[in-house]
């Protein structure tokens, strides 16, 4: 019942039973999706493996929370670890058609998707564990409440997974409301108490402004971003590991990537133009007839193997000189 009250409040669609008709998308930019990327192509076209996604979120920031920044790093290889189940939902290249992307299987995905979240949840305790166990439409009910209420920045948006701003908001509330913890964690009678908590009651709103002013619930969230201000974009720190995996941020490229690029461009380069080089550095007479040859032909193996055969075997023009001087000399005779 409590859970079932949590689905129809403040919602703009509901039915019987406290269902939702609502539409997830994935925890990342749609609009910027590599087409390559098979798992976030079909978490942006499925809202059922979306909504598996969000799910194991609750469960990975709820034990983000507990683990504290010490245990970040091996928590986060601890996932990216573990993502290696969802690779086979991910159909085998077609060999007729190299080209085409291979698909990625939704029903493979959620069900994967789901033992990890059970996996995850298995290790909260407590008020953790009772928040993490809630439907992701609730969990952002609550959300949307913290803003309302000021302990989130106007604009933000609630997409129910609770990052570093969202934990530092409960938390204030939670000293502000007076409740029994102040751990960062919605049990279910915080969650109760928030839900039925208006503007107009609220505790105290100048101690609220001035707790988020003092920083409080105001540190940037990877999940609460409004929508115009960029001082609020993720932070690339506390993108779940699992979908980062599959689809980073492509503004957000490896430098060493582009460092390898160009290394292999310029050993290219350097292979290609070699009988040029060789054919410089020894000076050889018939310079122009090994550079033609080397830039028209060298693209063939045939034509770069005769350039260097020139280059290697072609009188140097200091020999060709003195092998003139010599014979008009001896002509003049």
């Amino acid at each position: 019942m409590f859970r079932e009250l949590f689905l129809c409040t403040g919602m703009v669609a509901c039915t019987i039973g406290g269902a939702a008709a609502q539409s997830y998308s994935p925890d990342f930019d749609c609009s910027r999706v590599n087409p390559a990327d098979s798992i976030a192509v079909m978490l942006c076209q499925n809202s059922d493996a979306a909504k598996a996604e969000l799910e194991f979120d609750q469960a990975y920031y709820a034990l983000r929370q507990i683990v504290g920044k010490d245990g970040w790093k091996s928590l986060k290889k601890e996932a990216i670890a573990d993502d290696e189940i969802l690779k086979e939902c991910i159909a085998p290249p077609d060999p007729s058609s190299p080209e085409v992307t291979p698909a990625a299987d939704p029903t493979c995905y959620i069900r994967n998707m789901n033992v990890l979240t059970e996996k995850y949840r298995g290790r909260l305790t407590g008020d953790a564990s009772e928040e993490a166990a809630r439907p992701i439409l609730t969990h952002r009910i609550l959300q949307q409440k913290l803003i309302d209420l000021g302990y989130l920045p106007a604009g933000s948006i609630a997409d129910g997974v609770y990052g570093e701003s969202t934990r530092a908001a409960i938390e204030t509330w939670q000293r502000v409301a007076k409740r029994p913890s102040a751990d960062g964690f919605l049990s279910d009678d915080d969650a109760t108490v928030l839900l039925n908590q208006t503007p107009q009651n609220a505790t105290d709103e100048e101690q609220v402004r001035s707790a988020v002013s003092k920083g409080i619930a105001a540190s940037q969230d990877p999940k609460i971003t409004p929508p115009i201000n960029t001082d609020h974009a993720p932070s690339k720190q506390t993108i779940n590991p699992i979908s980062s995996s599959y689809h980073a941020n492509n503004n957000q490229t490896n430098p060493i990537y582009w460092v390898i690029i160009a290394s292999i461009a310029l050993i290219a380069f350097g292979i290609y133009f070699l009988p040029t080089t060789i054919a410089l550095n020894r000076g050889v007479n018939k310079m122009a007839a090994v550079v033609l040859v080397n830039i028209l032909f060298g693209w063939t193996f045939i034509g770069w193997a005769v350039a260097l055969i020139m280059a290697c075997s072609m009188e140097r023009s200091i020999d060709y000189d003195l092998r003139t001087r010599v014979m008009m000399q001896f002509m003049s005779k």
